[in-house]
């Protein structure tokens, strides 16, 4: 009886640093690939002299390279 009571404030303690654990994981991983395309369209306009056109929500642009490799080891018939 104790020792449950202990694990349910214990968990209760946790799971909210838990949590705030992930969303600072997603928040550096979001910041990661908001760099890399950043990197990625300054050398595609440095290169070509203007930006690659727009696409829809399903495609890569062109000149975006880096899911590419992560989307084909996740699903090699993404492509």
């Amino acid at each position: 009886m104790i020792s449950g009571i202990i694990v349910g404030v214990l968990s209760t303690i946790a799971t909210p640093a838990y949590i705030a654990t992930i969303d600072k994981f997603h928040y550096g991983e979001a910041k990661l690939h908001m760099g890399c395309i950043k990197r990625e369209l300054e050398t595609f306009r440095m290169e070509k002299g203007y930006f690659p056109q727009d696409v829809g929500s399903d495609q890569v642009p062109v000149g975006i390279e880096c899911f590419i490799l992560k989307c084909w080891i996740e699903d090699p018939q993404f492509y």
